[in-house]
């Protein structure tokens, strides 16, 4: 299959490259958490090293290097100790190899040990620089190509890096949206199922994950013994038992099965400390700050369906700016929509837009700003139906419970898949409700919380629709 049956046909359309950039930003998100959590780990004296680096006096003759850092709002998030920030920046690459051999090094070991990834530090930062070149060709496409520049990259290599960073939920996520462009560019094969038309992409995915799976393997497997300095062995086996701690806490006694400790990381990683935190005062209980919130029954699908949501909201928005509207302007689609198009595009959660106090805005005025901003445009009823309708979907769909089948010793399958239970009619009471047989997890927190959402959608399209008289 040819580079063009990728996606390298598709960026002539702004849609397009709107989708792709919402990918990398979340693949960049990713890199940048791998670094947060390193140097937090660090010992103390190489943060203190790291952070005299970053702003060192004038250097004295024969004195260490000082920081290549000249991107101001890159240095302020490193010495502020942000939690995220723009990994593209390209005084970012450039610090990450010019840093104190001590972070360096730790840097590289995480890369392999922590997370897995089959690549060494100078290829990590050959991907992350890859990255960035296709993000600014996407950025300035038509100026790039009006001045038939070379493309950066190659398909190949950009869904290989994605493969790599993402999660496998948001690989199919890309893959469907890939396929969304192709049809209105008129290319659908009728006939042929989504995976089918996307094989090659969804093949390099796979390839990607399978590359990643084989080093965790390799590394889960590997014998330390003489084959690493004691101090280095031991340390990693205090931070190894310091892991499984905190895994066990993330999970109450009746989750089960699990994920293992390397799969858990890997989600944990990608999420990123600051974002689970935020993640987990929307799941608890009001009043109870330090309630456990299990991963797989709250923390992870609530992370999924905000990014679903993010997604819709992204999608929206770029098709409504397609149509000439201006919707980073304050002063043409007032606050909100900046900010909740901002909050998306630095890796937030729609559901975190701050207002003009800086204070949190309730959910209900942010699908409020959207239904209003669609109604402004041309056909404006049919998009905020859509837009609504999709949202519905989205939430209804993670608002389930999960009915756990009895293993049976006789099947290969000790652990069944769980039987998703979306409505408790009469039939699914008998059937689960008041049967022994099944185990049930109703997901309860995950629920409040979108349920919350639920009600906050309905709200604001009734407060709209009499505010501008749409039926």
């Amino acid at each position: 299959m040819s580079e063009a049956a990728l996606f390298a046909d598709l960026e002539s359309s702004a849609a397009f490259r709107a989708d792709m950039l919402y990918f990398l930003r979340l693949a960049g998100n990713y890199m940048a958490n791998i670094f947060v959590t390193v140097r937090a780990g660090a010992p103390s004296k190489h943060r203190k090293a790291f952070a005299e680096w970053l702003t060192p006096p004038l250097p004295a003759r024969g004195a260490q290097k000082p920081s290549p850092i000249e991107d101001k709002p890159l240095r302020d998030a490193l010495v502020t100790k942000q939690l995220w920030f723009d990994a593209y920046k390209r005084d970012f690459a450039v610090m990450l190899g010019e840093m104190p051999q001590a972070m360096k090094d730790r840097l590289g070991r995480s890369i392999q040990a922590d997370h897995c990834l089959p690549l060494d530090l100078r290829n990590f930062i050959a991907m992350l620089d890859e990255l960035r070149e296709y993000r600014h060709w996407l950025d300035h496409y038509d100026e790039r190509v009006q001045k038939k520049e070379k493309r950066p990259v190659t398909d190949e290599q950009v869904a290989r890096h994605l493969g790599l960073l993402l999660l496998p939920h948001l690989h199919n996520h890309l893959i469907g949206r890939v396929h969304h462009h192709r049809c209105k560019a008129g290319q659908r094969s009728f006939g042929r199922p989504k995976a089918a038309a996307n094989a090659e992409l969804k093949a390099i995915f796979d390839r990607a994950t399978a590359d990643r799976r084989e080093a965790t393997m390799e590394r889960m497997g590997r014998r330390t013994k003489g084959s690493v300095i004691r101090k280095e062995r031991q340390e990693a086996q205090q931070v190894g038992e310091r892991w499984r701690q905190t895994h066990a806490a993330r999970f109450s006694p009746d989750t089960w099965p699990r994920y293992n400790l390397h799969n858990w990381k890997t989600r944990y990683y990608f999420m990123g400390e600051g974002r689970i935190a935020k993640l987990e005062s929307q799941l608890r209980p009001a009043g109870d700050d330090g309630a456990m919130v299990d991963f797989i029954h709250a923390i992870e699908p609530l992370f999924n369906l905000s990014l679903d949501l993010n997604l819709a909201i992204h999608m929206a928005l770029t098709a409504i700016e397609g149509l000439g509207i201006k919707i980073r302007s304050k002063k043409d689609v007032g606050l909100i929509i900046p900010a909740l198009r901002n909050e998306i595009a630095h890796g937030g959660f729609f559901w975190d837009v701050k207002g003009g106090d800086g204070a949190v805005l309730a959910a209900a005025d942010v699908f409020e700003a959207m239904q209003g901003l669609m109604l402004q445009a041309s056909n404006g009823k049919q998009r905020r139906n859509d837009f609504v309708t999709a949202a519905q979907q989205l939430m209804r769909k993670a608002r389930t419970s999960l009915a756990f089948p009895p293993a049976d010793p006789d099947d290969a399958n000790r652990s069944p898949p769980p039987i998703r239970v979306r409505t408790w009619g009469a039939g699914n009471r008998v059937r689960y409700g008041h049967s022994s047989a099944f185990r049930l997890e109703k997901r309860k927190d995950l629920s409040r919380v979108v349920a919350a959402w639920m009600r906050a959608l309905a709200s604001s399209r009734e407060k709209i629709d009499s505010k501008v008289g749409v039926g």
